[in-house]
């Protein structure tokens, strides 16, 4: 799982890709003009070029819409947290309305224990304690 600083850097990393390529089209097209005569080589490079810098933005907007999501949830738990420290709770018993603030889902393992995942992307595995096994 990526943290927030390389997701940071992967949009800088692909957005100085796209700035390299678009260099290098550019050169390309200028070389193609001082050529005179032998266009479609140039012509066919420029053409690649421009198909990884598509490919490239699509990249971008994927890892841009990563750190969007992170930053939500990062946002989703200082918000469930600051809700915590406003109210006293003691968990001493089953509460719906914590329950449904803080957990996003709960799953049950076949190795008897459980984890619940927490609205931003906290997860926490506890074992499940059988009163009839004890």
């Amino acid at each position: 799982m990526n943290t927030g600083a390389e997701k940071a850097f992967d949009v800088f990393s692909i957005e100085q890709c796209i700035s390299q390529k678009q260099s290098d089209a550019t050169e390309l097209v200028k070389l193609n003009m001082k050529s005179g005569g032998n266009s479609e080589k140039y012509e066919t490079e420029i053409a690649r070029i421009y198909s990884e810098i598509m490919v490239l933005r699509q990249q971008l907007k994927r890892a841009q819409q990563n750190m969007q999501d992170d930053i939500r949830a990062n946002e989703d738990v200082c918000r469930a947290i600051k809700w915590l420290d406003e109210h006293d709770i003691v968990f001493t018993e089953y509460d719906d309305k914590v329950v449904r603030r803080l957990v996003d889902t709960i799953k049950v393992n076949s190795d008897d224990t459980i984890t619940v995942y927490l609205k931003g992307g906290i997860e926490i595995t506890e074992p499940i304690y059988n009163k009839e096994k004890s």
